[in-house]
């Protein structure tokens, strides 16, 4: 499993957007502990985080209203598919939109939904909600080498999963040796 790689670094080398919006998904995978939900869309979760616990990180253009009728289509799948697969009902949902030309403030949002037009950097200094909620982001370094980021991306996807797997192979021990002395007292008696 070591050698399953998620990101290749050529990926990056496709346009600007992808590659800021792989280098976003960096952030918040080293500095906030998300993990990633779904790859191909750029979503991120953390279902431990106080205020957000889904992060989109948003790389198709958003320049009209039918471009934001289809983000919001796929932000009620993914509530749906939140309440139906996690059981997460008041999920807070931040949309960072990287190819957007339009003024996100007019946009008629769902409740607990957030979109911020990051389309350049200097936009993440200006945005009040990324300022309150993740200030390291303005000092963080979002221009990583290609190769750089596909490995830092695959290494933390990796720590991720080992832990999860660590945990489950903990509660599973723990279940086993409880069942088996609840076994063993019952035929006892």
């Amino acid at each position: 499993m070591d050698n399953y790689n998620l990101f290749n670094s050529d990926q990056f080398r496709s346009n600007d957007t992808e590659y800021y919006a792989y280098n976003l998904m960096h952030f918040f995978l080293d500095k906030y502990g998300y993990a990633i939900l779904n790859i191909e869309e750029k979503i991120l979760e953390n279902f431990n985080h106080d205020y957000y616990n889904i992060i989109y990180i948003y790389n198709n253009p958003l320049i009209n209203d039918v471009n934001v009728n289809d983000l919001l289509e796929k932000i009620d799948l993914i509530k749906h598919r939140l309440k139906r697969q996690f059981f997460l009902f008041h999920q807070r949902i931040l949309i960072l939109a990287v190819n957007c030309t339009m003024d996100v403030s007019q946009v008629d949002i769902p409740k607990n939904v957030d979109i911020i037009n990051v389309s350049d950097k200097t936009r993440l200094s200006d945005n009040s909600i990324l300022k309150e909620i993740y200030p390291e982001i303005n000092d963080y370094p979002l221009e990583l080498d290609p190769a750089i980021l596909s490995y830092r991306l695959n290494y933390l996807s990796m720590n991720y999963i080992r832990k999860i797997n660590q945990d489950f192979n903990k509660k599973d021990k723990y279940v086993s040796i409880s069942l088996g002395v609840i076994i063993v007292i019952l035929n006892l008696y």
